[in-house]
């Protein structure tokens, strides 16, 4: 197993081999056709000051790109956790971010890039367990490989999703949550970070608060999407004599939101902290 997972790493850090070459599904096209009508150039991309996220016109070019070099470079055999991958590896994929895109080479923007990294790849570990559950046999897992891995790879992680009790008690305790969340928003893909950008006040600049946020993604055509959305949304207010004002309730709902979503989402990430 140690050999094994000595000989992924290597193809890992190694982006000219052909295995890295072979692996992940074509995507960032669009952000490779804006970099060559910009003359090869770096495109443009901002954090978000209020909620950190990436924004801007190229927010979704960006994490394409996030995602091609993720699976590129990290390894699969032999990593249960996020902490189990080299920091080297890391510093990898910022450089092949920073190569791309037009931002400062700072521990600030490391730590942001690193962490849509690490968001992106529990989304994929996530996929590759539903495809796993999928099938009854692994035999017929062996039959469907995903495109991203190969089989080496694949046949590694249904060894992991079949035997490991503690990743199959998270990932029924994950399954449990999110049957719990009520307040669905209606953003579709469109982060919050990307959200809070594109409402933010034409001459000020200045994004919206929790409680516009909240409105905002969960309201459509001026009603709630769902009666648990609409609860939310004056506990807030509980403690005021009057109606808030809009740029109160922009502020509240953003801060509203991301309490809302953090407690489910701290419960859906419980798998990556507690196998640290």
């Amino acid at each position: 197993m140690l050999a094994a997972t000595a000989r992924n790493y290597k193809t890992a850090v190694d982006a000219d081999t052909p295995k890295n070459k072979g692996r992940g599904v074509l995507k960032g096209l669009k952000a490779s056709k804006k970099r060559h009508a910009n003359g090869a150039g770096k495109l443009n991309i901002a954090f978000s000051d209020k909620l950190g996220g990436v924004v801007g016109m190229n927010y979704r070019s960006f994490k394409d790109d996030i995602v091609i070099k993720m699976k590129r470079r990290l390894p699969i055999i032999g990593v249960r956790r996020w902490a189990d991958i080299h920091l080297g590896i890391h510093r990898l994929i910022v450089s092949d971010m920073l190569d791309r895109y037009d931002l400062e080479d700072t521990p600030e923007t490391e730590e942001k890039i690193l962490k849509i990294v690490k968001e992106r790849y529990r989304g994929w570990r996530a996929s590759l367990s539903s495809t796993y559950k999928a099938y009854k046999t692994d035999d017929a897992r062996m039959s469907n490989i995903p495109e991203d891995l190969q089989p080496e790879e694949w046949e590694w992680m249904i060894q992991y999703f079949g035997t490991d009790q503690k990743f199959k008690e998270l990932s029924q305790k994950n399954s449990d949550n999110r049957k719990k969340l009520k307040t669905n928003h209606r953003a579709g893909s469109k982060s919050y970070s990307q959200l809070s950008f594109e409402n933010r006040n034409k001459e000020t600049g200045e994004e919206p608060d929790c409680i516009a946020l909240w409105e905002i993604t969960h309201c459509k055509n001026g009603s709630w999407t769902t009666e648990e959305s609409k609860k939310v949304y004056p506990r807030g207010f509980g403690y005021m004599a009057k109606l808030p004002t809009r740029s109160e309730r922009i502020k509240f709902q953003v801060e509203e939101q991301a309490r809302a979503t953090q407690k489910v989402n701290s419960e859906l990430s419980q798998q990556v902290t507690e196998l640290k």
